[in-house]
């Protein structure tokens, strides 16, 4: 006799091997959605600290910009991202446009998704490697035409750091 073991082995459809893009994209709607709230709810909480004091203000100032909250801000990106993006798709779909072909505009989603994070994530990342600096660079500054690049960094960063 059959015995499920499991949520997974009642429904074989929740395993994730088995997941389809538009599952995937359902859930990871509800999950973006969940953590920008939380996000929200943080950033109040944060304002609320911050506006005591200027002392308080300053405090906090420091706090957020230390590396890891630059890289938690860089996660914020990710979910409001994907969460607006999709959010554009399902009222494509509301409207009647694309429903028979929603595997290709997920995939397309999720390209728009990456390059804009990418961009993103690089131009707030920089203030955490300003520290790595190249001394030439840095040394002749854009007056004469150097940029202080990361070092090791290529023509992006370069571009990137002229804006």
């Amino acid at each position: 006799m059959y015995k499920p073991r499991g949520v997974f082995m009642r429904n074989p459809d929740l395993v994730p091997a088995y997941l389809r893009p538009g599952m995937w994209g359902w859930i990871l709607h509800r999950v973006t959605g969940l953590l920008i709230l939380f996000y929200l709810l943080l950033h109040i909480w944060v304002i609320g600290r911050a506006a005591v004091s200027p002392q308080a203000f300053d405090a906090i100032m420091v706090t957020l910009g230390t590396p890891f909250w630059r890289v938690l801000e860089v996660g914020l990106l990710a979910c409001v991202l994907y969460h607006g993006i999709n959010g554009i798709r399902i009222i494509l779909f509301d409207l009647g446009y694309g429903i028979r072909v929603h595997r290709a505009w997920w995939y397309a989603t999720m390209a728009v998704v990456v390059v804009l994070f990418i961009i993103g994530a690089v131009h707030m990342l920089m203030p955490l490697f300003a520290a790595v600096v190249s001394p030439a660079a840095a040394a002749a500054g854009p007056a004469s035409g150097g940029t202080a690049l990361v070092a090791g960094a290529g023509p992006a960063a370069a571009a990137l750091a002229a804006l």
